[in-house]
């Protein structure tokens, strides 16, 4: 397990140098700013939030490679609006799961989460951790996650 565990940090290690690489090409190519059609309010916007909000996105889409990894088993995750939470839905239902399970799977998930933010952080090292928040298909929060880790199962 141990080297399934240390062979997948470190295929996710690769990739992530890979694609900061091609950023660093990219970013090195003038690119033709658009104006945005959404008008936002500037006291309003955090300089963090802006900062951080595209690695969280892409921090959500690595951990739903990885929990959909070696077959995709339907785990979607996505950031919030505000880049607080990390919410990963399944395609499973709920309505019927021990609170004992729950709390199983939101522990294997919260352990992935926490591996691929240290990944991150080796480039990002003020990138905040996302809290967890765990719905079946139906959109319902079975288990959320507080500001000290502490996994709560909501049925």
């Amino acid at each position: 397990m141990k080297r399934i565990l240390k062979s997948g940090i470190i295929l996710l290690a690769t990739l992530f140098l890979t694609s900061c690489a091609k950023n660093n090409i990219d970013t090195q190519k003038p690119k033709e700013v658009k104006p945005s059609i959404v008008k936002t309010k500037k006291d309003n916007a955090s300089p963090k939030k802006d900062k951080d909000y595209p690695v969280l996105i892409e921090f959500a889409q690595t951990v739903q490679k990885w929990l959909n990894h070696p077959k995709d088993v339907g785990v979607t995750s996505v950031i919030d609006a505000k880049g607080k939470n990390l919410i990963v839905t399944t395609s499973n239902d709920f309505s019927g799961a021990s609170e004992e399970a729950l709390m199983q799977l939101a522990e294997q998930i919260q352990k992935l989460r926490d591996t691929v933010h240290e990944t991150y952080t080796t480039t990002n090292k003020e990138l905040k951790k996302p809290l967890l928040v765990i719905k079946d298909k139906t959109n319902k929060t079975y288990v959320t996650e507080s500001e000290d880790s502490t996994l709560t199962v909501d049925k």
